[in-house]
């Protein structure tokens, strides 16, 4: 679990732009959890936890060494949806690109999919 900015989440369409700070730009396809009340699970959706790895280390932060808030949380970097099913009819499922050393580059398209929660398509263009 990350702290997040809700500025960060984006649809399931959308663009993804990919900031001109850092070259990185790694992809980390994730099962969601959506919380009901008392924080029981409802359902679950796909996100797609977009990091410039390259930014995570700061040996200016040696208290904890990462800054995940700053890796993680650029506008468009948590595409999420298109649906929310309910959690007795969902598996686990994984995925991300540091695995494949494959990072993000303006122009690739992005599609995830999770067996029963929909798919995604997110094409990655360059900061303006």
């Amino acid at each position: 679990m990350f702290l997040g900015a809700s500025g960060a989440i984006c649809g399931a369409y959308d663009d993804v732009v990919l900031p001109a700070v850092g070259e990185q730009h790694d992809w980390e396809l994730e099962l969601a959890c959506v919380l009901g009340p008392g924080g029981t699970i409802a359902g679950y959706t796909i996100a797609n936890d977009l990091t410039r790895r390259d930014l995570v280390y700061r040996p200016d932060l040696q208290a904890i060494g990462t800054d995940w808030l700053r890796s993680k949380n650029a506008p468009t970097f948590l595409p999420v949806g298109p649906w929310i099913v309910p959690a007795a009819f969902v598996p686990d499922p994984a995925g991300n690109g540091t695995h494949h050393r494959r990072f993000l580059e303006p122009g690739d398209v992005m599609e995830s999919e999770i067996t029963g929660l929909g798919a995604q398509r997110n094409r990655c263009v360059a900061a303006s």
